[in-house]
């Protein structure tokens, strides 16, 4: 029997694998990627105890809110998301690039102390994704307590609102269709984010103002690490919750701000986030399987001409 000599098998496999499965992946340079959010609300904290109090949300409004009120000490935490289902398949964001410009259109009393703000991924809400209904008020003077929610809207209780059910503490259930697993996504206690999260990724000043949030330089780059899991999870996406400081309650300070959202008119205002991506082709299944099988023969072929004659 004549025996192939490994010399020729081994560039010939190299071809062949090439041929059918293209040239090997690589990483592409570094792009940058720039969105804005396609959902964004506020949860206003409910308080039993104030007659003025009403199941709001501002689904539709020009801004959404994060932080403690001057007036009435109401909790607000804002829920921003992004769609990434646009990127190329095998995309990895680059380290220390994230950030998220927000734009202030609202800062109660113009409380002239620069608050910090945090970014936390939400997690566990595959079947109950919050929601931005059809509530809508714009920023204007008495309006940052937002206005009555709409069917579908995320609320203090509801991830989406449905004005059938009760809202207030006794009529809510915890984790239950529609409900949130605590109130206010992170239980109605003041939060001190500080304590929880560390160090904040960005101070927001005055009104008329930007303030960009990052985690770049923290010790933990984790505006990066969650867009990365969306990226490789679509179905895990279920945007950040904005965190105000909610240690302060002052008849005179707030440490809440209020932030321009994806309806306001004015584009510029409007919440960008921005990165650098890179990404490695994946080959198609295919392709790939076809590329193995072939290797696989060809190995085969040269195992056969080391046999002795």
């Amino acid at each position: 029997m004549r025996c192939i000599p490994l010399s020729f098998v081994t560039p010939l496999a190299v071809l062949v694998a090439g041929t059918v499965a293209g040239p090997l992946p690589r990483y592409a340079d570094a792009a940058t990627v720039s969105m804005t959010s396609d959902l964004d609300n506020t949860l206003f904290q409910f308080d039993p105890d104030d007659p003025y109090a009403t199941m709001n949300a501002n689904g539709e409004g020009n801004f959404f809110g994060a932080g403690v009120t001057r007036s009435r000490s109401q909790i607000q935490r804002g829920l921003i998301h992004f769609d990434l289902t646009g990127l190329p398949a095998g995309t990895t964001v680059v380290p220390g690039t994230a950030s998220l410009r927000l734009y202030i259109v609202d800062s109660p009393g113009k409380d002239p102390t620069p608050r910090p703000f945090w970014l936390v991924r939400l997690t566990g809400l595959e079947d109950e994704p919050w929601g931005e209904g059809p509530s809508s008020i714009d920023m204007q003077s008495g309006a940052g307590g937002g206005t009555d929610a709409e069917p579908g809207d995320a609320t203090w209780f509801y991830t989406q609102y449905d004005p059938a059910k009760g809202h207030d503490q006794v009529t809510f259930i915890p984790g239950g269709d529609g409900y949130w697993d605590v109130m206010g996504a992170f239980g109605d206690d003041p939060l001190d984010p500080q304590a929880t999260y560390g160090d904040p990724v960005g101070i927001a000043g005055l009104e008329n103002e930007y303030v960009t949030l990052t985690s770049a330089g923290l010790p933990d780059d984790t505006m990066v690490d969650d867009l990365n899991a969306w990226i490789a999870g679509p179905a895990s996406n279920f945007g950040w919750i904005v965190l105000g400081d909610e240690t302060v309650f002052d008849p005179d300070l707030s440490s809440k701000r209020g932030f321009a959202t994806h309806e306001h008119a004015t584009a510029g205002y409007r919440p960008l986030l921005s990165f650098e991506y890179t990404f490695v082709p994946i080959p198609e299944p295919q392709a790939a399987a076809l590329m193995l099988l072939t290797i696989g023969a060809l190995g085969w072929i040269a195992g056969r001409g080391r046999q002795p004659r």
